[in-house]
């Protein structure tokens, strides 16, 4: 069969999605025709969809190659795929080169901006990234997803209102668009706006209702805007969903705890802990429900904690805390002043990195 043939039917198999009758055929036509630029971008395409990115890039790769070997203008789109593979394998820089390559090809492509864009962004180049996105957005005042990404940048910069008002404006683009409500409602909550918050960060939890972390900053939000009925409710549901899940737990323990449930939330605060024994949640409410026979082992526990590599920087300050109201009820007050200053220092850090610096 001519390799013309088979490459076109290769392509409506994999249309239809039928993904490995299109391998095959791919795979035939290669052989036939090791250079043949279009079977190459095809076939690292399906393997892009199949989250085969190494395999992608080389195909992509090879596909951009020899369609200039072979006199042809590079459809500037294949330079874009193969970026996107290289994303994929943390592979920045050269997907920026990638990106910038696609860019000369076709200077007014948006979607090239914008996946240079990404790539600065990842590179941590945060002045160039802000400079690249707003470039973008000045063309293309509707696109939501750079409006977000902006926003992102901004934050990472320090430039928190701006960050509002780009998250903002992403939402306005795309009221629907999950990501810009999480950094939206995320953004105001850190302003001290949790009812607001709450109200973007339900929406969101609507679109993704088995996002554990969604629902957790959801539940953040609405202790802090006093909405502590609807977070026990919401939480007791998803557990029915992820039984055993040990920061769900701690925050039905916190939502019984704010209700004045000190026994229940006890109880659920201990169930935390047997789940994870570095759940920083539920040794914070621990620390605060804990009767005296129990601190020296949970001082011990926390220290425990502490001092392991592998427990995750979001949980230390809350342990740090943890441990210095253990200290400071056992009367070892000079340790529980030394575990206040660290916890300080990390919930410092914290704050420096959504804009909020504090200067006495």
């Amino acid at each position: 069969m001519p390799t013309g043939k088979l490459l076109a039917e290769a392509y409506t198999l994999h249309r239809r999605g039928d993904r490995a009758a299109a391998l095959e055929k791919y795979h035939a036509v290669l052989r036939a025709e090791p250079r043949n630029p279009d079977a190459l971008y095809l076939f690292g395409m399906l393997r892009l969809e199949q989250e085969a990115a190494g395999e992608a890039a080389d195909l992509l790769e090879r596909a951009v190659r020899a369609a200039a070997e072979s006199g042809r203008a590079v459809d500037p789109g294949w330079r874009l795929a193969l970026g996107a593979a290289l994303q994929r394998m943390d592979r920045q820089s050269e997907a920026l080169g990638v990106f910038e390559a696609a860019l000369r090809d076709d200077p007014g492509s948006l979607e090239a901006q914008f996946c240079r864009a990404t790539a600065l962004y990842a590179l941590a180049r945060l002045d160039e990234a802000v400079a690249a996105y707003e470039m973008l957005v000045d063309k293309a005042p509707g696109h939501a997803q750079a409006r977000n990404n902006l926003g992102a940048a901004y934050r990472d910069a320090g430039r928190q209102r701006e960050a509002l008002e780009a998250f903002r404006a992403a939402v306005r683009a795309q009221p629907d668009y999950v990501d810009a409500l999480c950094n939206l409602g995320g953004a105001l909550a850190d302003n001290g706006q949790a009812a607001q918050a709450a109200d973007l960060l339900r929406k969101a939890a609507e679109a993704r209702p088995d996002a554990v972390d969604l629902q957790l900053v959801l539940s953040e939000a609405l202790i802090e805007a006093g909405r502590v009925d609807e977070i026990e409710a919401r939480v007791r549901r998803l557990l029915e969903a992820h039984p055993g899940q040990p920061d769900l737990t701690a925050m039905l323990g916190s939502a019984l705890q704010y209700q004045g449930r000190n026994s229940e939330a006890l109880t659920v605060f201990r169930q935390a802990v047997k789940l994870d024994p570095c759940c920083s949640r539920a040794h914070q409410g621990l620390a605060e429900l804990e009767n005296p026979e129990g601190r020296e082992a949970a001082i011990a526990a926390i220290s425990g904690c502490l001092s392991a590599p592998a427990t995750a920087t979001r949980r230390r300050t809350g342990l740090w805390f943890a441990l210095a109201r253990h200290l400071d009820a056992a009367d070892r007050y000079a340790e529980a002043f030394e575990a206040l200053l660290s916890g300080n220092d990390r919930k410092r850090e914290e704050l420096a990195k959504r804009g909020h610096v504090y200067d006495r």
